[in-house]
């Protein structure tokens, strides 16, 4: 079953705040695509400290000169079970 995708204020706002060169923002835009797709293949339940009921979905990206990106997506199932709501975001950049 195929989500629609949904991003909160905070989370859109914390995305823009890495600063991620293009090709790595596109590839993780790709990536939340492919989660709501298939949530069940791109996620696991998230644990403490997150909020109960959240899935956490992470994947790794590289910019043009190597650098690897570890992006975290944490989203939940809105009520009616038709969307994707990724309320937060998380990166370590190596």
């Amino acid at each position: 079953m195929s989500y629609t995708l949904g991003v909160s204020k905070e989370a859109k706002d914390r995305l823009i705040s890495f600063n991620l060169p293009p090709e790595v923002l596109d590839a993780f835009q790709n990536f939340l695509r492919g989660v709501c797709e298939s949530p069940s293949t791109f996620s696991k339940a998230a644990c403490i400290p997150y909020p109960p009921n959240s899935q956490m979905a992470g994947e790794k990206f590289f910019d043009l000169q190597g650098n690897m990106y570890f992006i975290n997506a944490f989203f939940r199932f809105s009520s009616d079970e038709t969307k994707l709501v990724f309320f937060d975001f998380g990166l370590s950049r190596f």
